[in-house]
């Protein structure tokens, strides 16, 4: 039988919390008379969702202003998308919703934007399925906030 060597091993845990460096934009009171932009992540229904949210908006805040989703840079799923604060600062943006986060790689390119987004001082939420909001907010923790929950749906 061969000698055997005692090997040590250094494990880093994965879930390991970080402290974070980036402050969320400021939130705002309410919505009436904001623009508020639809980013588009072309998954799933993100067109139906747009409707309802917009639609459930504009009861509460009557005269919210939509930015259309196809005035704007789609996302990718495989890259971060060029000239997307470019657009929402030209539009006019005060707040925007991304949609729809409902499977891995989007779920991370939403996340990402989400953060890109708040950066330039718009607050902005994510509307993903329920079972994928940990991808999403691993996604907005990798750029240095802190892991908040997005918006979920059934």
């Amino acid at each position: 039988m061969a000698d055997v060597q005692e090997v040590k091993l250094e494990v880093y845990n994965p879930t390991h919390s970080f402290e974070s460096k980036q402050a969320f934009a400021a939130r705002l009171p309410d919505l009436n008379g904001k623009i508020i932009a639809e980013v588009a992540n072309p998954g799933w229904q993100f067109d139906r969702i747009f409707a309802e949210v917009e639609a459930l908006l504009k009861e509460k805040y009557p005269t919210a202003k939509f930015i259309n989703y196809k005035d704007l840079p789609e996302l990718s799923n495989h890259a971060d998308v060029e000239g997307l604060e470019a657009a929402l600062k030209a539009v006019g943006a005060q707040a925007a919703i991304i949609s729809s986060a409902g499977w891995g790689s989007c779920s991370t390119s939403c996340g990402r934007a989400a953060a890109r987004i708040e950066k330039i001082g718009i607050p902005t939420t994510i509307v993903t399925r329920q079972g994928f909001t940990r991808i999403v907010a691993n996604a907005f923790a990798g750029s240095g906030f802190p892991a908040e929950a997005p918006v979920t749906y059934e």
